[in-house]
């Protein structure tokens, strides 16, 4: 789009009380500045308010390069008072509609040629415009539904959806923020491969569509969206753009819409009858209202709805199977609400440690069951703590020295960490980063084994090495389901994985897909339903498949969910070890760390690279984990295995499993 300078605010009290009275100086035959020839509207409405913003109009478009730009826009150029005899006759013009933009400035053949021209990571805005209104033809034709006042087929300009018209500098900065981040990508396949307005009854456009998203979170239902239900924005391949989820360029959120009953909001997963679905935890409306604006992010980020449109997954019994968790399932991880964890009883003891002392020391641990160690403790009493639940909530508030109320205790632990740079989202970006270090992670994370930590480091020492770790223990994951199993992973990138959507499985032998989602829920595992592989290994039961299955799902998923490791170490850390534990000898017996240096010694320096760099020394860290690792123990031996955090002593065998 034209790009505009950023101007200083203009003294637009004084300038607003000279231009007072009303008459007709519009732009005629000479070409006077946009304030000269709009004086006669500012003199009547330098006191109208922006139903929108709050702020004076006149205030707003003072400020603006509408105002004082070559070539800006006046009062007249958008609301064509003068056509409508306003205000002699009383006549009120209309609200200016796309037309008004893009057929007399923002001219499709100047700015808005393609829909990829006008996007295209420099600027913001929807994707496209009605083509019936403009009368155009584009290549790869991109529609969208404007911003909705009221679901109705009445709709607002799309250009206002993201720009205030009469300030449109001010929220540019923004605008290109977005447009850099993943919600704002055109290129993606989540939002440019497919219509997804059109697809299994609704559940794909809540995700993948603003205008989904949209009307899902106010009318609280999915729907195949038409023109007769939202008008003739409904054929659109669309991003996450502004609308999906604030009420209109002032930046007030959907949260705020009395409209929308957050408490909803769940994975498809059910695990067990004591474990509740909703996202957070705790079935009562407080715990959902206290992650504020992060309530936004939890209907994409809890897991696919499933593959038969709203179809409940159950993982309790051995005659289903879990399938493909889809992408980024970040809320559903963050919150304990996804992961097979039935490769034993809910009620199996993990076993009680006494504590020993000297160089070799660890600290006690209590008798947990497997259900404590890997449900949260919103559901069960002594289930899994996390800090980083505790974000965005008033839980963080005495938490440590460094939390104090009124400061990171408000719009749940998605705002807290990714919208602290605005709207860029991404740990990838260096602004985001090192913002969110400064302001969020340095109350915790202050070294890494014996190097401080800064805003300039962060990322490498503690974020990627911290990667690097669960892509090893799931390698070694995937190497044992190809050597026992016989079934491949196909991965775009083996260690960054930068496009966790390319994940799946094949059967090595054949190469025919061992996908997930080839059991139907409520249908048992037999050999008319996944016969290439019963047929190679017969000796097999339903329930060993069950649990293969799981083990396949935990793999997927973290692979998916590539930032598994920041959002729920724990959880995430014990996933891995039980699907390594079942892989190597289909036995729960906490063999998993015996496993991983088997591997290790193998002495392949690729495979090593690929399939996990796990050294165990007689410790794990010198003195703690603010000291450095001892001897030759490698950081991926600390992720897949337990020690003591205080002494850097290794758990004792029996209690191996972090």
């Amino acid at each position: 789009m034209k790009q505009l300078r950023l101007l200083a605010p203009l003294m637009c009290v004084a300038l607003v009380a000279f231009l007072s009275g009303c008459g007709s100086d519009k732009r005629e035959g000479s070409t006077p500045t946009q304030v000269q020839a709009s004086q006669s509207c500012l003199g009547c409405h330098s006191g109208t308010t922006s139903r929108v913003t709050g702020a004076s109009v006149a205030t707003d478009w003072l400020r603006s390069a509408h105002a004082s730009a070559a070539g800006g826009a006046g009062c007249d150029d958008c609301h064509h008072a003068t056509q409508f005899g306003h205000p002699q006759n009383g006549a009120i013009p209309p609200l200016p509609n796309d037309s008004v933009c893009t057929a007399q400035c923002h001219t499709m053949t100047v700015t808005m040629s393609t829909q990829r021209q006008h996007f295209a990571n420099r600027s913001a805005s929807f994707l496209g415009f009605p083509l019936s209104s403009l009368n155009l033809t584009l290549i790869n034709p991109v529609n969208t539904i404007a911003n909705q006042g009221t679901e109705t087929a009445t709709s607002w300009s799309s250009c206002n959806g993201c720009h205030n018209p009469h300030d449109v500098t001010t929220l540019l900065p923004v605008n290109r923020q977005w447009a850099q981040s993943g919600h704002g990508d055109t290129t993606s396949e989540a939002f440019d491969e497919e219509p997804f307005m059109k697809f299994s009854g609704g559940a794909c456009n809540r995700c993948h569509t603003a205008t989904g998203f949209r009307y899902y979170m106010t009318v609280g239902a999915q729907r195949v969206i038409t023109p007769a239900l939202l008008g003739a924005y409904s054929s659109a391949k669309e991003v996450i753009s502004c609308n999906a989820c604030h009420t209109d360029y002032s930046w007030r959120r959907l949260s705020s819409d009395t409209r929308v009953a957050f408490q909803v909001y769940s994975t498809p997963y059910v695990r067990f009858a004591n474990v509740s679905k909703r996202i957070p935890g705790s079935t009562n409306t407080t715990t959902a209202s206290n992650i504020g604006d992060s309530q936004l992010c939890v209907p994409c980020h809890a897991g696919r709805t499933g593959a038969r449109a709203g179809a409940a997954i159950l993982l309790t019994s051995p005659t289903t199977a879990p399938f493909d968790s889809h992408y980024f399932p970040a809320s559903a991880t963050m919150y304990g609400k996804i992961g097979f964890i039935n490769f034993t009883s809910q009620g199996a003891v993990l076993p009680a440690v006494t504590a020993t002392t000297g160089t070799t020391g660890y600290g006690a641990i209590t008798a947990s069951t497997y259900g404590q160690s890997l449900i949260t403790n919103e559901d069960i009493t002594g289930g899994v703590t996390s800090t980083h639940r505790r974000l965005g909530t008033p839980a963080i508030n005495g938490f440590s020295a460094n939390f104090t109320p009124g400061r990171l205790d408000a719009n749940g632990p998605c705002v807290v960490c990714h919208m602290t740079a605005g709207h860029t989202l991404t740990f990838e970006n260096t602004t985001f980063a090192q913002n969110s270090y400064n302001q969020v992670c340095i109350n915790c994370h202050t070294s890494e084994r014996g190097t401080p930590l800064n805003a300039t480091n962060f990322m490498d020492l503690f974020v990627r090495e911290n990667r690097d770790q669960m892509f090893d223990a799931l390698a070694l994951a995937v190497r044992l389901l190809e050597a026992n199993y016989g079934i491949s992973i196909n991965l775009t990138d083996d260690e960054a994985l930068e496009t966790p959507q390319d994940v799946s499985y094949v059967f090595t032998a054949t190469g025919r897909s061992a996908g997930l989602t080839g059991v139907t829920a409520g249908t048992p595992i037999t050999s008319a339903n996944w016969p290439t592989y019963l047929t190679a290994n017969p000796g097999l039961t339903n329930l060993q498949v069950y649990k293969l299955k799981g083990a396949m799902f935990n793999i997927i998923l973290n692979y998916k969910e590539n930032s598994a490791f920041l959002h729920a170490r724990t959880l995430t850390r014990r996933l891995i070890y039980d699907s390594i534990d079942f892989l190597d000898d289909g036995l729960m017996n906490q063999s998993a760390g015996a496993t991983a240096q088997a591997v290790s010694q193998q002495g392949d320096a690729t495979t090593n690279r690929v399939f996990g760099r796990f050294v165990k020394d007689v410790r794990a860290f010198v003195t703690n984990t603010d000291g450095p690792l001892y001897g030759t123990t490698t950081p991926s031996m600390t992720y897949l295995i337990g020690f003591d955090r205080t002494t850097g002593a290794w758990t004792p065998p029996q209690r191996e499993r972090p």
